[in-house]
């Protein structure tokens, strides 16, 4: 089993023994990569609706943005609405936002969701180039819909 940047607690095992590297969450319904949580749902400080929709696979409650953060905003950055993401900057605040981008080095973000974020966040352009032209993107940024 490996851990990847979904809620603390959850677990994905790779499918087969070649898999390096597990992008983003499985689904629960139906797909055998994903563990059941082993935490109690979070009772305190629930995610918005637009924020929490993003999370369905997880269940009520099972994703908080005090245990989860960084899984939260990369989410949010990835596939949230205009909403999500103002929610995400109030909590947050951008200085924190650009942190993670510049920790995780855009890792769950395509090339056009790195440029915005480049031009909202004042991130260095030779880095945000030198990410999306990295190796370990092309796999995941080459892949079909």
């Amino acid at each position: 089993r490996r851990s990847s940047g979904a809620p603390s607690g959850l677990t994905y095992a790779a499918e087969d023994a070649g898999a390096r590297h597990l992008d983003a969450p499985a689904p629960a319904s139906g797909q055998s990569r994903v563990a059941a949580p082993r935490r109690m749902p979070s009772e305190v400080d629930p995610l918005p609706g637009m924020v929490a929709d993003l999370f369905v696979e997880y269940g009520p409650g099972a994703v908080s943005w005090e245990r989860d953060r960084d899984f939260v905003i990369e989410r949010v950055l990835a596939e949230g609405t205009w909403d999500a993401i103002e929610w995400v900057r109030s909590r947050a605040g951008d200085g924190a936002i650009r942190d993670l981008l510049l920790r995780t080095k855009g890792r769950r973000l395509s090339p056009p969701q790195l440029r915005l974020w480049q031009l909202l966040l004042d991130l260095p352009e030779e880095t945000v180039t030198a990410w999306i032209r990295s190796e370990a993107r092309a796999v995941w940024d080459g892949r079909g819909p």
